[in-house]
């Protein structure tokens, strides 16, 4: 009889055991839901250049980047703040306004949103918190083919990745064969820089 009542009390005492395991198995919280990151380096990924008048690709280094933008290597941006809370992230200057984005992740990938539409602006690795920030550096240049035309010059920067297959086709050029004056000129690099705890 006494067996009994024993493996009662077991029986019992690990029910209860059970229980108290499932209601406090819960996630791990976040260690902070805002996070301060500062610039720490920059990586060039590629650098690309189609040149007139057979719209050539043409072999160049990093250093060509120089002829359009001298400061590429720092970005503008020295601190960037991430809020989980909110879903915010912030772009620190040091000498002119903030830049104040709405974020969505998606795994890795960070998106700002801007005008109702997703940019990619990097990737975000929250075990390291350490951050990507992807930039585009593009110039293009059409020769006019008479005196009754204008020079046409484009210099953008941007967040995301660039390829031939979002260069081409464009307004300014449909493919590389229709560069057919010398000077014409397309001109991109992707560069990544790269954000961690201070």
């Amino acid at each position: 009889m006494k067996i009994y009542i024993y493996l009662i009390i077991a029986v019992f005492t690990c029910l209860a055991c059970e229980s108290d395991d499932s209601e406090v198995t819960t996630s791990p919280p976040l260690a902070s839901a805002k996070i301060s990151l500062s610039f720490k380096n920059y990586v060039v990924n590629n650098v690309n250049l189609f040149k007139g008048p057979s719209g050539n690709s043409i072999n160049v280094t990093e250093s060509y980047i120089q002829n359009y933008w001298t400061l590429y290597k720092e970005p503008s941006w020295k601190k960037v703040e991430i809020n989980l809370e909110e879903m915010s992230l912030t772009l620190i200057t040091e000498n002119s306004a903030d830049l104040k984005y709405n974020i969505s992740l998606k795994q890795d990938s960070v998106f700002i949103k801007e005008n109702n539409n997703l940019e990619y602006l990097g990737d975000f690795d929250k075990n390291t918190s350490s951050l990507k920030v992807k930039r585009v550096f593009k110039y293009l240049k059409k020769v006019p083919l008479d005196n009754s035309q204008a020079l046409f010059i484009s210099k953008i920067t941007g967040f995301g990745i660039a390829n031939y297959s979002n260069v081409f086709p464009s307004d300014t050029f449909t493919s590389p064969s229709n560069m057919t004056q010398t000077g014409d000129e397309v001109f991109w690099a992707n560069v990544t820089y790269n954000y961690s705890l201070n």
